[in-house]
């Protein structure tokens, strides 16, 4: 399913991650602005720099992705990317961030995802290839992923009662924080299940588990 220039990509994509994880722990552990950050927070957040950041645009380019998947993994990029650059300004400059406005952008990504695999459905289905159960798996594990980081938010926003704003706003979910127990609870729960199933996609990406003889994909 990936390539060798993706292969390479990936394993860039993996230590990039690693690098902003480490910087963002240390960034908050010494009381920079938005608060400290839980260990599944962390996590949770690095999963969606690896996956909805890097992966969708390395799988978006790879010939060896049917292409139904190929633009759907696009198509989710270029929304990530548009949240990117507004979001970032408004965390760190305007400082006007409201996790209402990352709800609503969820819900957006969850409706195009629909969408797409319903108006693609005729690329993808029957299933040609493991290639696209994989992808098709990847895809809807994009809009749990979508619909699980609308829970977070909407969990954390009533928490800090709407406090997200200014130079003392609050974006992460601190650990020990009586608040957020509930929410970190269920952020690891939820990050041993997206962690366990990421893995499991690029073993069989890198080719853990070949196609059969004569499959390719759609």
């Amino acid at each position: 399913m990936l390539g060798r220039r993706s292969r390479i990509l990936v394993l860039a994509a993996v230590v990039a991650t690693a690098v902003i994880g480490v910087y963002v722990h240390h960034h908050q552990s010494a009381g920079a602005i938005g608060g400290r950050i839980s260990l599944p927070k962390l996590a949770w957040l690095l999963y969606t720099v690896f996956v909805w950041g890097l992966l969708c645009p390395i799988l978006a380019f790879e010939p060896g992705v049917g292409r139904p998947f190929r633009r759907l993994a696009g198509l989710f990029a270029a929304l990530m990317v548009a949240r990117f650059v507004a979001e970032i300004p408004m965390l760190y400059t305007w400082k006007n961030w409201r996790p209402p406005y990352g709800m609503v952008h969820d819900l957006v990504c969850v409706a195009a995802l629909a969408w797409g695999l319903a108006a693609s459905r005729a690329g993808w289905w029957p299933m040609r290839s493991r290639s696209d159960r994989w992808m098709l798996a990847f895809t809807l594990v994009l809009v749990l992923g979508a619909l699980v980081e609308c829970l977070y938010a909407g969990l954390f926003y009533r928490a800090v009662h709407g406090a997200t704003t200014g130079s003392e706003g609050l974006w992460f979910a601190a650990p020990g924080d009586p608040r957020f127990t509930w929410i970190n609870r269920i952020t690891l729960v939820f990050d041993v299940f997206f962690y366990v199933f990421l893995l499991a996609f690029l073993a069989a990406g890198f080719g853990a588990r070949r196609e059969p003889a004569g499959a390719s994909p759609a």
